[in-house]
């Protein structure tokens, strides 16, 4: 059908139309919907005969056999979502939405168009509420088709020999501080034979993984990562390789994720929580010497260092090529996920190399730090908190630029909203509070002196940084009774959303004070009114729940509400609090089996999900073969790897 031809009939009814294009051959439907697309995104056509040309699409796509070669289908899926986010109609955007995901489960599509500027029209596509839900769907069903085809490139490294065992110790610790919490434990880590890891990291290949947006203390979220088992400890292979190089100029005043300071060697680092005590005891002796202290924080670090920078930089002092181009590989696959730019966060084989792109500053600052007159200046690094003691504002403040210019150098800026230059004695009374998530019992006595002003804090807790409403939480000094009862009253009186940025620890908080009863409604509320599939709130708020169940109605209503979600569309950030909290209350209500669960996550499941499900019927005493049989063929070798 020509174009002309496809003109006339727009000016049919819809259904004329709908039959018309059933009824052509499958090279004259190929043919048409090329012809189709092209007037759309020629913009020729009036919104009636948009919304008919659509239709034709429609239809043509749904025909069984039919199929563009990826180059075209990749070119349609361009053309028809940029007619999506321009089109001011409502109904137009549905029927393009519909469209996209027809386009988008041809050949490679997804993995021709989702990039970064696809990701970004998405999003935008999504603020529009009627179609919200089906926006996500179609962003994690072309994520979940990238992951699933993985083509490897047929390359292949030569890597020194690693120290997997010792790698996978160093991931078994960190994974205690992820933002994920698996409710398993993530036995992987255990049962990964080191094979496994070893061909990973010789091949050019890359496994699934998981997007979850933290919210922040302010607006905006941190965009985390979850990268699977394989790949975690793969990647720790690497960093603890590179570790020497990545650390072995770091400067004494340099604290946190790095080797021992005493006997350096690779993959073995000092303890954070002893590297938070040594910094605190530094700033505390600093704050009697100098009158004040700037504080800069590198703005959005993690998400924003330039990784092909960062292994080139490497490639300076290391020389061993197959470690270097298996990294710069690994980083390049993981742009192509969402969430995956930059280096993963809250991982300890990044803050191992995320060193590297701040050693510029350490230089610069190393070279002008002395103890003596108008120019006395000290400076301090927790990663990228950068503390510098002085006495002179003006000389702070130059200093100040150029660091800025040291970080401009890297792509990396300093974060104005948490810039503070403040006496120091208020500077070290502030660190007391923020624990950056270490604990730290020797400064009890120290925190004795502050339970009068935590209560103060406590009236206004909403507004606290995590860190602050960490410390409040787990807090067991003076008072501690007093401060528990005003954060109480506060969660009430302000509300839990106000609280998304530390949802773990409030979560954690109200299940030790058994007062998770009072907030079983709002979060069902909660989940139903949030379409997002990567929320990492609705998950950490899940949390609050108790793993030991009882008869009352409270874990009946659990149990229910849970079941529902799937019958209903889970978000699949929650699939594995859901499934294992219904396992593990099964002595109160029969759940049936878990492998029910399978077919009701729908086409848009990855493996994060299909494995909660697998675990949880391990869990529920489901032999491994029929749990493997009853996982998409895709994921099966991946399953039966970790039961």
């Amino acid at each position: 059908m020509s174009p002309q031809e496809i003109i006339l009939l727009l000016q049919q009814d819809a259904e004329a139309v709908a039959d018309s294009a059933s009824r052509l051959s499958p090279s004259e439907q190929i043919t048409t919907l090329r012809h189709v697309i092209e007037l759309i995104g020629a913009s020729k056509l009036d919104s009636l005969q948009v919304s008919r040309a659509l239709l034709i699409a429609q239809e043509i796509l749904d025909s069984s056999g039919i199929s563009l070669p990826s180059r075209d289908s990749a070119d349609a899926f361009r053309t028809i979502l940029r007619f999506g986010v321009q089109t001011e109609k409502p109904r137009l955007r549905q029927q393009a939405i519909i469209i996209l995901g027809l386009l988008g489960e041809m050949g490679k599509t997804a993995a021709l168009v989702f990039d970064e500027g696809t990701k970004q029209l998405l999003n935008r596509l999504a603020q529009d509420r009627p179609i919200t839900s089906a926006t996500n769907s179609l962003t994690s069903r072309l994520e979940n088709s990238v992951n699933r085809q993985r083509v490897s490139s047929g390359k292949s490294y030569s890597i020194p020999s690693i120290d997997i065992s010792k790698a996978r110790k160093n991931v078994l610790e960190d994974v205690k501080q992820d933002w994920f919490s698996d409710p398993w434990g993530w036995p992987e880590f255990e049962r990964l034979r080191d094979e496994s890891v070893g061909k990973r990291l010789e091949e050019d290949e890359c496994g699934w993984t998981f997007a979850l947006d933290v919210p922040k203390s302010s607006d905006g979220s941190r965009p985390s990562i979850l990268l699977n088992p394989v790949d975690r400890i793969a990647f720790q292979c690497l960093s603890d390789e590179l570790s020497l190089v990545a650390t072995k100029d770091l400067p004494d005043w340099v604290f946190g994720w790095r080797v021992h300071r005493e006997a350096p060697s690779k993959g073995t680092y000092a303890s954070n929580s002893q590297e938070w005590k040594l910094f605190k005891k530094r700033i505390q002796e600093l704050s009697q010497e100098y009158d004040l202290v700037l504080k800069l924080d590198v703005r959005s670090f993690f998400e924003t260092v330039d990784t092909e920078r960062l292994v080139s930089d490497l490639g300076r002092s290391y020389r061993k090529t197959g470690t270097l181009a298996r990294l710069a590989d690994y980083f390049a696959r993981l742009r192509t996920q969402r969430n995956g730019d930059g280096l993963p966060q809250r991982c300890l084989a990044s803050s191992v190399l995320a060193h590297v792109p701040l050693s510029a500053v350490d230089r610069y600052l190393s070279i002008i730090g002395n103890p003596i007159g108008s120019t006395a200046l000290a400076p301090l690094r927790w990663m990228d908190d950068i503390w510098l003691f002085g006495n002179s504002e003006s000389h702070l403040r130059s200093v100040h630029s150029e660091i800025e210019h040291a970080l401009g150098q890297q792509g990396l800026g300093v974060n104005p909203a948490k810039t503070v230059l403040e006496e120091c004695h208020s500077a070290f009374e502030d660190l007391i509070l923020d624990s950056s998530g270490q604990e730290d019992s020797s400064a009890g006595e120290q925190r004795e002196a502050f339970a009068t002003r935590l209560l103060e804090i406590a009236k206004s807790i909403a507004e606290s940084p995590r860190s602050d409403i960490s410390f409040m939480l787990k807090y067991k000094g003076e008072n501690s009774e007093e401060l528990d009862e005003v954060v109480l009253n506060r969660l009430s009186a302000d509300g839990l959303e106000s609280f998304n940025h530390a949802a773990d620890r409030v979560a954690d908080f109200l299940r030790r004070k058994e007062q998770w009863r009072g907030y079983s409604e709002w979060y069902q509320q909660l989940v139903r009114r949030q379409a997002d599939m990567h929320s990492w709130s609705i998950a950490a708020w899940g949390n609050m729940f108790p793993i030991a169940s009882d008869a009352s109605s409270d874990f009946h209503e659990l149990h229910d509400f849970f079941a529902e979600r799937f019958e209903n569309g889970i978000q699949h950030s929650l699939v594995p609090l859901a499934v294992h909290r219904l396992v593990s209350w099964k002595d109160g209500k029969d759940i049936g089996n878990p492998l029910d669960y399978m077919p009701k996550l729908g086409p848009t499941a990855n493996f994060f999900v299909v494995r909660a499900i697998a675990l949880a019927a391990q869990q529920f005493g489901i032999d491994d073969q029929e749990i493997v049989k009853n996982c998409d063929d895709d994921y099966q070798e991946e399953i039966s790897g970790i039961l």
